[in-house]
């Protein structure tokens, strides 16, 4: 009897192992599938940042060619200003010039005849709208024209051919 008592706690003992590596052998495969989840899940990752990193070199490019753009666009804007400047300084110097040798008449009784004095900081010189047609730049029928309108005239010719240059 005693060998019977031994046998059926080798069997109970057998029957729980049994369990138990059954309990194992599915957590074991849930823990497989989860890691083969898991190394889906790295692969996608890891594509996912080589496409991030292509994506940021592409943008760094980009920046670095716009910004080689604007430093050109920059670099011509400040020389045709700068072009622009030194024609209405020459402008300056001709009227004035030409102011005191064409009239004897005092230079405080007439209008300055300075380019420089007539723009304003605001100015647009990209403004499309043509001012030839304005009521004040039209001298009245029968009178001479009067220099200020000749000056204006040509200021607006003047305007019209740097709006035509830049174009």
């Amino acid at each position: 009897m005693p060998v019977l008592i031994l046998d059926i706690i080798v069997v109970v003992l057998l029957v729980a192992t049994i369990f138990y590596c059954w309990l194992l052998n599915k957590r074991l495969g849930h823990w497989r599938r989860d890691e083969q989840r898991l190394r889906e899940m790295i692969a996608d990752f890891d594509a996912a940042t080589r496409r991030a990193e292509v994506g940021i070199e592409n943008l760094r490019q980009t920046g670095q060619n716009i910004e080689n753009t604007l430093q050109k666009r920059m670099r011509d804007a400040r020389a045709v200003s700068d072009e622009l400047q030194f024609m209405i300084e020459n402008l300056d110097s001709l009227t004035t010039h030409f102011d005191q040798s064409s009239s004897g008449s005092s230079s405080s009784q007439r209008p300055s005849s300075k380019i420089s004095d007539h723009l304003q900081p605001n100015d647009d010189i990209n403004d499309q709208s043509d001012d030839h047609d304005d009521q004040d730049s039209r001298p009245a029928r029968g009178k001479k024209k009067s220099r200020a309108s000749v000056k204006s005239r040509a200021e607006k010719e003047l305007l019209k051919v740097l709006r035509s240059g830049k174009q």
